[in-house]
């Protein structure tokens, strides 16, 4: 089966299944990366925001009829979980004092964004760019989110150092910080086996953290959280790679003479080209953090 045949019965597939109290909507959306994929939406007349769902990863092309009805059924039950359950009032936007305590700031590649640097609010940082959303949503899930370009700077007659300063604030309260050592985060993950791995090789396996936030979306901008590096590499007593494992998380490793930064380097691009989703690899830099200095700064 041809993917446009795919995308346009699954479309249909929904519609029959809801009814007319639903529109369905299937739309190009282009991602963080300049990457283009096919979103459904789904809404009802009670609904003026609703969750957008992607259908490229549910194409193969071996599909049978009963493979499209199942994903029509897992559509419709991922919209329902996660359907806003109030209307937004999106009047709330057109005012800067209604929204400046939801705003919050993601990390973005610089150059694989370029055309979309274009139309949004942003501060370059090394070879990344600072951007902006409002989260509209009180729960924080990142459903509700609303991309500020721009129009609305334009809009709220204010310039971007403005919304520079209330992402800082509210970032950190609202996407807090945390740091977990990655061999815990495997042992719950995969139990015996890790710790089989660690008794036999204890002292190939690197000293690694996770960087993220709670929610683990869009955590690799704790970076930008004051002194969140500063006081993990005192806690380590070391300056400190960071690695860009994806725009969600960051691998903190702690300096040593035995580590060659051109094999981080590759580990990260072993990474990114196998094991990140296109539109979630953050950069294929290495970084080192320098405790004395306070800085960060591009290594390789």
């Amino acid at each position: 089966m041809e993917y446009n045949v795919f995308a346009n019965k699954i479309k249909e597939g929904i519609q029959k299944q809801l009814g007319e109290k639903a529109e369905v909507a299937m739309q190009k959306i282009t991602k963080n990366n300049n990457v283009v994929l096919d979103g459904i939406t789904i809404r009802t007349k009670n609904e003026n925001i609703s969750p957008t769902i992607y259908l490229n990863n549910y194409y193969f092309e071996e599909l049978t009829e009963d493979n499209l009805q199942g994903i029509i059924q897992e559509i419709i039950s991922l919209y329902k979980q996660n359907k806003v359950v109030n209307s937004i009032d999106i009047n709330f936007f057109s005012n800067f004092e209604n929204v400046k305590d939801k705003i919050a700031y993601k990390l973005i590649n610089f150059d694989k964004n370029l055309e979309q640097l274009k139309k949004i609010p942003y501060i370059q940082f090394m070879d990344l760019a600072i951007v902006f959303y409002c989260l509209a949503q009180s729960d924080m899930s990142g459903n509700a989110t609303i991309v500020i370009n721009n129009s609305h700077i334009q809009m709220w007659g204010i310039e971007i150092e403005a919304i520079f300063k209330a992402a800082q604030r509210n970032t950190k309260r609202l996407l807090q910080a945390e740091v977990e050592n990655i061999e815990d985060i495997l042992r719950e993950e995969l139990g015996e086996t890790i710790q089989e791995i660690y008794k036999e090789e204890p002292n190939d396996v690197l000293p690694m953290y996770v960087l993220s936030n709670k929610a683990k979306l869009n955590g690799a901008a704790c970076i930008l959280y004051k002194d969140v590096l500063k006081n993990f590499s005192k806690t380590l007593n070391s300056d400190l790679y960071v690695l860009p494992s994806s725009i969600h998380e960051l691998i903190l490793i702690p300096q040593n003479k035995n580590m060659r930064p051109e094999d981080l380097k590759e580990m990260v691009k072993d990474t990114n080209d196998n094991h990140v989703e296109a539109e979630e690899i953050l950069s294929y830099s290495i970084y080192e953090y320098i405790k004395k200095e306070d800085k960060i700064r591009i290594l390789l």
